[in-house]
């Protein structure tokens, strides 16, 4: 099968987040999302009942999710990748919330992640923002560096 670009829109990034005005209503955030022509949605499967919501109303439209998740071990996939079993995804998106010093620091939980995605049958990928303060001053102002771990 050919390669195909999909669109995502995580959903935190429609929160509003305004002082002066209420957030947009979880049904509100998908609507816009399918009537702007996205292929789907980021949906963090952290709370398997926020999840399990969005993810009804994206397969009813026909639309596909990533499930977003912030382990800061090993262990902290296991119960995302049995809500992505019951309720499909397309990958899992982890975003580590660690902060590995060294390299040799992220291998075990490279290869954590890997084996439990392979036992799991689920594609994940994996992505850390850079926080190297000397990496953020070398980039082109307005921009954010991310590298695939």
């Amino acid at each position: 099968m050919a390669q195909q670009l999909r669109i995502l829109q995580s959903l935190w990034a429609m929160e509003r987040r305004r002082a002066d005005q209420s957030e947009w209503p979880l049904q509100t955030q998908l609507a816009m999302i399918r009537d702007a022509g996205f292929d789907g949605a980021g949906v963090r499967f952290v709370d398997p009942a926020f999840a399990a919501e969005v993810t009804s109303f994206l397969r009813a439209h026909g639309m596909i999710w990533q499930a977003q998740c912030y382990p800061a071990n090993v262990d902290d996939l296991k119960p995302v990748l049995e809500l992505v079993a019951r309720l499909g995804a397309d990958h899992v998106n982890p975003q580590p919330n660690v902060r590995p010093q060294r390299i040799e620091e992220c291998i075990p939980l490279l290869d954590g992640w890997r084996r439990l995605a392979d036992q799991a049958g689920v594609s994940v990928q994996v992505w850390q923002r850079i926080v190297d303060e000397d990496a953020l001053d070398a980039a082109p102002h307005g921009t954010k560096q991310h590298g695939a771990l």
